[in-house]
């Protein structure tokens, strides 16, 4: 089974729908990113992201980084900005894009919202994508 079907099985197999098969040629290219995940950054309050709050933008590329040596998790995907971290991946949304990651499976976290107003947990919101399957 080559790679790309797998990724398609996992797809249904997760959300019980394909992924639109138009948008991955056989060669792994694709014309659109596909969403992965969206959710809102855990333990915004925790970390740096009140600290580069102001620098954050709409459309701004963050760092994700798996951290397999978590003590608290070990499927935890944590998320940084210039060298600060703001947070994590939710754990009841990371256990795939964990796979995915130590797959070796190229992503991007985008942010998607901020909302200045509301509370630390409910502020920065973000996609997860891919370009490559």
């Amino acid at each position: 089974m080559k790679r790309i079907d797998f990724i398609r099985s996992l797809a249904v197999s997760l959300t019980g729908m394909t992924l639109f098969p138009g948008m991955i040629s056989s060669v792994g290219e694709q014309k659109k990113p596909v969403l992965l995940e969206h959710f809102y950054i855990t333990g915004y309050y925790y970390y740096d992201g009140e600290k580069v709050e102001h620098q954050l933008k709409v459309n701004n590329k963050l760092r994700i980084k798996r951290e397999k040596d978590n003590p608290h998790d070990s499927k935890a995907i944590s998320l940084w900005y210039n060298g600060h971290k703001l947070g994590f991946v939710p754990r009841y949304k990371n256990s795939t894009l964990a796979k995915l990651l130590d797959q070796k499976i190229e992503m991007k976290a985008v942010i998607n919202q901020i909302y200045p107003d509301a509370s630390p947990w409910k502020r920065i919101f973000v996609d997860i994508v891919t370009y490559k399957l």
